[in-house]
């Protein structure tokens, strides 16, 4: 008679030459693992980023691309406070983003299969992931609240200028969503 084990020993690797299983929430506080993986490792590895893992065929991808798409345009013209990787899982497919898309762009490669819950997101800040998020894509006020958290842990504070740029798109956003809702009142 055969029984199930909880023991460690016996569970499959995560990481072989053939597949990665990649779970973000065991990230936090290391270099990102797969960086070295990902064909824009050079440009990820300095400065701060949200790196956003996508499956073309994920819905909930299909739905926070725009999104972070938009929140890559609105924070144009100040890329020293955050910038914004989109990186395609394998296998490959048609996934909505514009043809100009203010995001950086990646892969992972197609040499092993990777399972990942998508979409998996991760801050990262010169290489080291400071926050993690799977089977979301936060908003911009979520990411915003890690880094007032972070400099308060840390003592160390974002710089006055990118808090107060960060908090005037929020400013921002939150006006076009109030206005946006009483327009839809007055309709």
């Amino acid at each position: 008679m055969a029984y199930l084990s909880a023991d460690p020993v016996h569970e499959p690797a995560k990481i072989t030459s053939r597949y990665e299983v990649l779970e973000p929430s065991e990230w936090i506080g290391k270099e990102l693992p797969i960086l070295e993986q990902i064909d824009i490792a050079e440009t990820l590895r300095t400065g701060t980023w949200l790196v956003l893992l996508y499956h073309y065929d994920c819905p909930d991808c299909g739905t926070a691309i725009p999104k972070y798409e938009q929140m890559a345009r609105d924070l144009e013209g100040n890329e020293d406070f955050l910038r914004i990787a989109l990186i395609a899982v394998p296998p490959y497919g048609l996934i909505p983003i514009s043809e100009n898309s203010p995001c950086t762009l990646g892969r992972l490669p197609e040499t092993k299969e990777w399972f990942v819950t998508t979409p998996a997101t991760a801050l990262i800040i010169d290489g080291r992931v400071e926050s993690a998020w799977e089977e979301k894509a936060p908003d911009f006020e979520e990411i915003l609240q890690k880094f007032v958290k972070k400099s308060e842990k840390s003592q160390s504070f974002v710089s006055t200028n990118q808090l107060t740029h960060s908090l005037h798109i929020e400013r921002r956003l939150l006006l076009m969503e109030q206005f946006l809702a009483f327009q839809l009142y007055v309709v």
